[in-house]
């Protein structure tokens, strides 16, 4: 992976992604480092593709691959009072820092609570065992209801994750991506780990530069919404295209994530 995963102990974790040799990205996860184990947190529909592509690596080394999804679920809690709602339903300290995590229990149910948050976002997300996963969520929302918890759907996480800027593979980045087109080497790869694969063409243009683009954030002014891959264009020149949209109650205007030259 392009981060330095061999250095995090366990309690830890970060992000990563898997590049080809030409630097384009094949997978983008979080991981997380557990004392016999390391989870890795995909889009959904990598963890069918990840195991072949891991395959190749396996010479020596005494791993064992497995497809975890069926076994969880995950319950991600946004915004401000996250912490302090987490902290009264697990009487406990909670972690902090990006991508650290904590196994805690609720009414004997074993839970992993791992930490989203950075400067632009408060989010938690937890994994809870498929089969305690409904018992373990209405007890978290009853807890948080009075500092104002409920439900929320997809689409609202997705209006929060593209007014916040924040790309999601096989939406805004692909196969067909270069890494650095992304922004994301700033946090999900190390510049002293050595080699990974990709690392040459990553390493040349973060020297050299060449990128011919780079993802972008769109406002507009107008109040219908381009659709995923509408073109962009400049003097009847395509310079671009829209990857994701949405109207942003936040700014009350269209807003969109794309690629532009």
């Amino acid at each position: 992976l392009t981060n330095d995963i061999r250095n995090l102990s366990p309690g830890n974790g970060c992000r990563a992604m898997l590049l080809h040799a030409t630097g384009k990205i094949l997978a983008d996860m979080n991981v997380t480092i557990f004392q016999d184990s390391v989870l890795l947190d995909t889009e959904m529909g990598l963890e069918k593709k990840l195991p072949g592509l891991f395959d190749r690596y396996l010479i020596t080394e005494d791993v064992q691959l497995s497809d975890r999804t069926e076994a969880y679920v995950h319950l991600a809690l946004q915004g401000p009072e996250t912490p302090s709602i987490l902290k009264n339903v697990f009487q406990d300290e909670i972690p902090s820092r990006p991508l650290q995590h904590a196994c805690l229990d609720l009414d004997s149910v074993p839970l992993t609570l791992v930490c989203l948050s950075d400067q632009i976002k408060t989010e938690y997300q937890i994994l809870i065992p498929s089969e305690k996963a409904l018992h373990a969520a209405q007890k978290i929302l009853a807890s948080g209801k009075q500092k104002g918890l409920g439900p929320a759907g997809f689409e609202a996480w997705e209006i929060l994750r593209i007014e916040r800027g924040e790309l999601r593979y096989g939406r805004d980045m692909g196969e067909d991506t270069l890494l650095p087109e992304t922004g994301l080497e700033k946090v999900s790869a190390s510049e002293t780990k050595g080699c990974y694969p990709g690392q040459e063409v990553v390493a040349r243009i973060q020297t050299y530069g060449g990128l011919k683009r780079k993802v972008t954030g769109l406002i507009f002014e107008r109040s219908s919404l381009p659709d995923s891959g509408d073109k962009i264009s400049s003097g009847g020149k395509e310079i671009g295209w829209v990857t994701s949209a949405c109207v942003s109650p936040a700014l009350e205007k269209g807003i969109a994530l794309g690629y532009l030259e």
